[in-house]
Order: structure tokens, then sequence, then C-alpha cells
């Protein structure tokens, strides 16, 4: 059976969704920019909103593991193959 995702409701996504909406026809090219804690969110953004389009993504030091970024992120690459991912570590 599928998992069912709680509609998130928070202010994070009802600012979404105002983003969303204010460009369903003109759509612009978004950059997404995460440093440490700022990867999680957008981690959790995209899972939740995995018909937001944006252009980049842009991780740095991450304090993402690489099991939510699996888990969280790589469904929406799959989907937006076109959406390139830039990550700078700490550790090699």
């Amino acid at each position: 059976s599928a998992i069912m995702k709680a509609q998130p409701t928070g202010a994070l996504a009802c600012f979404i969704r105002a983003l969303e909406k204010r460009y369903q026809k003109d759509p612009r090219r978004f950059t997404l920019v995460g440093h440490s804690m700022g990867t999680i969110v957008i981690n959790n953004w995209l899972f939740h909103f995995p018909d937001f389009r944006c252009q980049n993504i842009v991780y740095m030091a991450a304090a993402c593991s690489v099991k939510d970024c699996v888990g969280e992120l790589a469904p929406y690459l799959r989907k937006h193959s076109r959406t390139k991912f830039y990550n700078l570590c700490l550790h090699p």
C-alpha cells in the first residue's frame, strides 16, 4: 500500500503554496541554497511539494544525512531531471 504524506500546514508551507500560485502562469527559475540545517528544510520542502520547480539546488555543509537525501531529495531529482544539484561537503 502507498504511504500517504500529510500535507504540511505551517508558515513555510503557506509561503511555498503562495509562491507556487504566484508563479504558476509566470514561471521563474529558482535556485534553492541551503546551509547546514537549511538543507533539512529544503529536503522537507521538496519532499512535500514535489511539483515545485527549481533550476538548481545547492547544499553547503549539509546537516542532513545521506539517507535523508536519498529518501527525500532523490525522488525530486528523479522527477525533475533538468534540476542541477550541487553539494559542498566538509568531509571527502
